[in-house]
């Protein structure tokens, strides 16, 4: 299904952004984890390849067709309008549960300016960008089990050469005072 299971919200510094991703994507088994190429996404994406974790590549479509490319993220403004326009249709044909309450509120205030969807002013947007994504990676890479199977226990390189991933493992976050949300 399209339903969220984890969400962590908030505002976060690189590093801990790099380690809360790892901690899910193992806790997931082996999840595909993605953060939009610019930015200190750059970062994160690198860390993640480094530590092991299924990072996403972006789609190189330039010479026809749609292959993997070499580079770590999601490019948002490529993507922009096809993932709102998924995210839009998936709402309205009542395909995905907006589950979280941050996700709902940035939803209501959501809104058309000059052609452009955007946040309101003095709103934010991250997480409904964040579903989108997520839901344009689901659109490309639906589950299989045959593809699961495949690919548990060992990772390809940009350049093709295997490595072993790492155990999967539980996680939790916690903060004391922290106003984050989180749920799994």
């Amino acid at each position: 299904s399209r339903n969220l299971l984890a969400s962590v919200y908030g505002k976060f510094n690189p590093e801990e952004a790099e380690e809360l991703e790892l901690l899910l994507g193992q806790y997931y088994n082996g999840a595909l984890c993605c953060a939009e190429m610019g930015g200190y996404g750059l970062v994160i994406n690198q860390y993640l390849w480094d530590q092991g974790a299924n990072v996403y590549r972006d789609l190189e479509t330039r010479k026809g067709g749609a292959k993997e490319g070499k580079k770590l993220g999601f490019n948002t403004k490529r993507h922009r309008a096809e993932m709102l326009n998924l995210l839009a249709s998936e709402i309205e044909n009542e395909a995905v549960e907006l589950r979280a309450k941050e996700l709902k509120v940035e939803c209501l205030n959501f809104i058309n300016k000059d052609g452009k969807a955007q946040a309101s002013e003095g709103s934010c947007d991250d997480f409904i960008f964040a579903f989108a994504m997520a839901g344009m990676l689901i659109e490309w890479y639906p589950y299989s089990k045959k593809i699961e199977q495949s690919v548990i226990g060992r990772q390809s390189s940009v350049y093709g050469a295997e490595r072993e991933a790492k155990k999967n493992m539980g996680c939790s976050f916690s903060r004391e005072g922290s106003h984050r949300s989180r749920g799994f």
